[in-house]
């Protein structure tokens, strides 16, 4: 596709430069055809940063709505530009983003896990 010149490698980045990164990011992308958890598609939406990437069972569980889905690349390049180009759905998914975000949050998670915890006294 001739566009390997766009692209900057950087290599392992600190967090403090990756959440820089991710916050002046117009976009993140994950195409994906397996996933965990979708731990980098939470910090992208924690910094602001709305997400496109493919809907498997994970994703869909743990993102729902709150990202892009793009069924294949040419599918990913309309997402590219629809978001690019509106600001208002943009700003939609900037939104559900954090939101999203915040469920998954150390301190909600730290809270189930003593709740766990505790139960099993």
């Amino acid at each position: 596709m001739n566009i390997a010149e766009k692209f900057i490698y950087l290599g392992r980045v600190s967090a403090e430069e990756k959440i820089n990164l991710l916050r002046s990011s117009l976009l993140y992308i994950q195409p994906t055809l397996a996933e965990g958890f979708g731990m980098a598609i939470l910090e992208a939406q924690s910094c602001g940063t709305p997400v496109i990437t493919t809907f498997k069972p994970c994703i869909n569980e743990i993102f729902s709505n709150t990202v892009v889905q793009a069924i294949d690349i040419f599918d990913l390049s309309l997402k590219i530009e629809l978001l690019s180009n509106s600001r208002i759905l943009y700003d939609k998914y900037v939104k559900l983003g954090i939101e999203n975000s915040f469920k998954y949050s150390f301190e909600k998670r730290r809270a189930n896990i003593k709740l766990l915890v505790e139960s099993l006294n």
